[in-house]
């Protein structure tokens, strides 16, 4: 929610050809909880069962093969301060 009320909507709510949140389920449990009525959404039309599971996997997994570069993250934090 800090995320969305800091920097706006910079990623849409993804869904299927059904309206099944596939990928950012998160932020529209944050929009319910700000109150917001309408957000971006895009519609993952053209995918089979198959790829829509795969989707949703790999989006609720790719942050664990993510490494923090320390030295990059170091000058940028000292920028913000």
């Amino acid at each position: 929610m800090a995320s969305i009320r800091e920097f706006g909507w910079r990623q849409p709510i993804v869904v299927d050809a059904n309206r099944v949140v596939i990928a950012a389920r998160t932020r529209m449990l944050a929009t319910q909880q700000l109150g917001l009525e309408t957000v971006p959404v895009h519609v993952a039309v053209g995918l089979s069962d198959s790829q829509v599971k795969a989707y949703y996997l790999t989006d609720n997994c790719t942050h664990e093969d993510a490494e923090w570069n320390d030295e990059l993250l170091t000058l940028e934090l000292v920028d913000l301060v």
